[in-house]
């Protein structure tokens, strides 16, 4: 029997963080960013889903937390921050389902990769929809909305 070793999936998304924060506050919003600040903006839920159906490929998930949490007065520039949170769990959760079929070695070898891995740990451009729907892959039933 396995005990729990939470300080496992703790230390992949600490990495996580730490790959994802530097920078954050300091960069200005990309062109990506700026894209979804539109969405963001707009006054209303329907009229957001609308915006990300019209213009979007990705699952609208991340705009819709987004937007909720944007609407709860964060700046928008502050709401990339989800994303943050969305690869840490995504290392985490990869740390904790590793653990069923892996050493606890291995397992945290994996979250560390899900951690560092990806072109977007550096950068904050493009890290918003990508973590969200890596984290979340079947968010609001995995649908594309663009046409």
């Amino acid at each position: 029997m396995r005990f729990p070793r939470p300080w496992i999936g703790i230390a992949a998304a600490a990495v996580a963080a730490a790959a994802r924060l530097p920078g954050i506050f300091g960069q200005a919003l990309s062109q990506d960013e700026v894209a979804s600040a539109r969405i963001l903006r707009e006054p209303g839920f329907v009229a957001m889903l609308g915006h990300v159906a019209r213009t979007e490929s990705t699952p609208p998930l991340w705009y819709a937390l987004a937007w909720l949490v944007h609407r709860a007065g964060v700046p928008l520039a502050d709401v990339r921050l989800l994303s943050v949170l969305a690869g840490c769990g995504l290392a985490a959760v990869v740390v904790a389902a590793g653990r069923y079929v892996l050493p606890d070695g291995a397992a945290l070898l994996a979250g560390l990769l899900v951690a560092v891995g990806n072109e977007s740990s550096c950068t904050v451009t493009s890290y918003a929809r990508t973590s969200c729907s890596r984290f979340c892959p079947r968010s609001f039933c995995g649908c594309s909305c663009a046409r």
